[in-house]
Formats: structure tokens, sequence, C-alpha cells
């Protein structure tokens, strides 16, 4: 098991007041903030997607790790492998995405933080977990938290991080590179006006080789999912995702999760929908399955019941199994304690059903591959 430790830079007054001054004796490797100068060299041409052999999942902060962790899973295994802590003394969620930034073979890992947190972003090297690049995505005033996602937007073989505001920060999403971290384009998803703040997904959803930006609203605005231009970030399309009634935000995820060669969209109900999986024919809109995740749930006092938990649902696709077949993933909102569970198949099989940590900590988890 390999614990990193990143603390914040030097610079910031927030950071200073977060920073971890070391515990002597940890297990944990500490990796000073900042932007590592040695960064790959972007690949030539577009790198094969490596052999999924893992997934990840936000966990708690417990015990002797300083702050929220990063828990990497080997597939089908509910025991991580890897156990990154982004964030030093930083205690609330954290947001993933992962790719294979550098054309090794390895998945690198995006941190951000969730609300109440610094505006920036964290990039971590698939092998060692050491820190490679760190990126002020916003205003440093901004404390609504980032939603990240990464793929290669230009089909330059060079992936790009997309990142969208949380609370308060606008519908704001902004594009950097991912090897230089250069801001590279950004755009308004959403009404100028509108503050619920917007999940984000990246895929090549119509085969292009050219990969779209897809977002979902948060709360306040409505279940709205648009699809727009990786390039010239033009509307593609647009839907409801449930009942257009329903404030409570939605979360995203895009790929071929049935394997017919074409992609979906996943959307997952944000708080007060109900843990209400759907999947979405891209081309058609049609719904292709739906679920609810969370038969019964854990509340913040450790209590198990049998209700339908209303904390909303993260969603993200991976092969939690091994079979080079993409499975959905739910991680539960707030309330319903660090829980992940994962569904294959045309029939939404639950596949794996494990908390990250604590049962009794309620602040919620991330996951992706």
């Amino acid at each position: 098991l390999t614990l990193t430790d990143n603390s914040f830079g030097d610079n910031n007054p927030i950071a200073n007041k977060l920073r971890d001054p070391g515990t002597p004796g940890s297990t944990i490797q500490s990796n000073p903030g900042g932007p590592n100068p040695s960064v790959p060299t972007p690949p030539g041409s577009n790198p094969p997607s490596p052999t999924p052999t893992s997934f990840a999942a936000t966990g708690t902060s417990t015990g002797s790790v300083p702050g929220t962790t990063v828990n990497i899973y080997p597939t089908s295994s509910t025991t991580p492998s890897t156990v990154l802590v982004p964030f030093a003394n930083w205690q609330g969620e954290v947001r993933i995405a992962r790719a294979d930034i550098n054309g090794d073979g390895n998945l690198e890992t995006i941190a951000t933080m969730g609300e109440g947190g610094l505006p920036i972003l964290r990039v971590f090297d698939g092998v060692t977990g050491a820190q490679t690049m760190e990126i002020q995505v916003y205003d440093q005033a901004f404390n609504g938290g980032i939603f990240v996602a990464i793929g290669d937007l230009g089909n330059d073989g060079i992936l790009d991080i997309v990142t969208g505001a949380g609370n308060g920060g606008g519908p704001h999403v902004k594009i950097f590179n991912a090897i230089t971290g250069a801001e590279t384009s950004s755009f308004m998803a959403y009404d100028i006006n509108f503050r619920g703040g917007i999940s984000v997904a990246v895929g090549d959803i119509d085969g292009s080789g050219f990969a779209a930006i897809v977002t979902g609203a948060g709360p306040g605005g409505g279940p709205h999912v648009k699809v727009f231009n990786g390039t010239d970030h033009s509307l593609i399309k647009q839907f409801m995702a449930y009942a257009s009634t329903f404030s409570g935000g939605v979360y995203v995820a895009v790929g071929d999760y049935l394997s017919d060669g074409k992609y979906e969209i996943i959307t997952g109900a944000g708080a007060g929908g109900g843990p209400h999986i759907k999947i979405w024919d891209y081309e058609t809109l049609n719904l292709d399955g739906q679920t609810m995740a969370f038969k019964d749930f854990t509340k913040d006092n450790g209590e198990v019941i049998d209700a339908i938990f209303n904390g909303g649902v993260r969603v993200a696709l991976a092969d939690a199994n091994g079979d080079n077949v993409l499975d959905i993933l739910a991680g539960a909102g707030p309330s319903g304690g660090p829980r992940v569970e994962a569904f294959v198949g045309f029939r939404l099989e639950l596949l794996m059903d494990f908390f990250t940590g604590d049962k009794k900590d309620g602040r919620g988890v991330f996951v992706s591959q």
C-alpha cells in the first residue's frame, strides 16, 4: 500500500493555514506542493488506451492520514493498492479524474477540492504517486469547488483537462493542456447568471476522434445535460435527464457502456432526487436503462436503514472487474457514507458494493476509472 501526502504551496494564506507540518515516523511519502519541473514530453501520436487494471474512489480522513484520500483499487478488489492524499489537512470532498497523460500505460490522477476548498487542481504520476503539476483554475477567492474530467479534445494525442466551476462560480468551463498546464480555452455552458455549478465529462461521443464535453447543471439549474463540441464549444445537443421540475442537479459520465460501438451518456441525480442512474443513447437520446443505487444506506450515526437514499449519486465508467468491458460506478452523495457500487450489463446487475472508509463519514464520495 502506497500513501502519498501532498502539502500546499508556500504563498497562499489559506494554504498556509491548511499545511500539514508532517508527523515523525509517518508512513506517508511527503511530496511538496508545486509543479514538478520534469514535465513529460507529449506523445507524438494518439497513445493507446492502457489495459484497465484499476478504478478509483475518494475515501475518508481517518487515523494517521491527514486529509481526504483517493483510493485506487485493482480490478475486482475492494482493498486499495494505492492511497493518495492530494491535499494535506483538507477534510472536505475531493473530486477526481484519471487518464494516461504521459503515454507510459499508467493512469495519472487529477484531483480537485470540493466546496470550501482552494480553486486548484493537482496531477499525480500513475506509477510513483508523486505530484507532477498544480494549476490554479479559477480566481483564488473562489471556494465553490471544481469538477474535473479529461480527454483528447483536439485529436492530437495530447490530453486536455476540463473543469467545471462548482457552487457559486457561474457555469464556467475551462480547458487546460494536460502536459504543460496551459489554459487553452474556456466558455460558459449555461446562462451566465446561473450559480449552481456544473459537472463535466469528456468522451469521443460521435466516433470522430475528437472528444466532446458533456455538462450537467448543478442544484437550481434543473437536470439539464448539454453536449458541446470539444474544439469550438458549439452546442451539439441538450436534454433533461429527469423531470424538469427536479432542481437537485445532475452528474454525468460518458462512454461505450453497452459495448455496442456507440457511446452512452450516464446520468446520476443530485441531492433530493434519489440515487437514480440512467443510461442515455447519445444518438437518439432514448433511455437505454435505469436503476436505483444504494437500496439501503448508512446514516451518519452508523444506522443502516432500508429506504431511498436522497443524497444524490455521482457516476463514472470504469472496468471494475477486469473483463475489458465498462461498468457503471456509483458514489453516494452527502449523508450516504463513502459507499461505492458497480453495475454491469443491460440489466444493470449489482457487481460490487463496498465502503471506501468509515461508514459514519457523511461527506460523500466521488468515483473515476
